[in-house]
């Protein structure tokens, strides 16, 4: 009687392991970003012009006032911060984004 082949090593076959399915119906998480712009819209709403702002803050500024314990990075804050409608104002000592406070 003849022994089986055993076949091992390159030609033999290993289960494959697949990387799991992405569920679509998940949400992604919002970047430190994208919470920091929440709270901040909380408080203020976006102004038009200098003479409508009833405030003026740096990013600095508003993440101190938020309390903000990681510093999210200055150009993806600036960016969620304009996606919000924010618009920047340069004062002649720095850039300030004009601010209104919510009613």
């Amino acid at each position: 009687m003849k022994k089986p082949i055993k076949v091992t090593g390159f030609g033999s076959r290993q289960p494959v392991q697949l990387p799991p399915e992405k569920d679509d119906t998940t949400e992604a998480t919002p970047s430190i970003e994208e919470q920091l712009v929440q709270v901040i819209l909380q408080h203020y709403v976006p102004a038009n012009s200098v003479n409508e702002a009833d405030a003026q803050k740096t990013s600095t500024e508003l993440m101190d006032e938020m309390e903000s314990v990681v510093e999210p990075e200055k150009n993806v804050l600036y960016i969620a911060m304009k996606d919000a409608g924010f618009k920047l104002h340069y004062t002649g000592e720095s850039f300030v984004w004009l601010l209104k406070l919510r009613q």
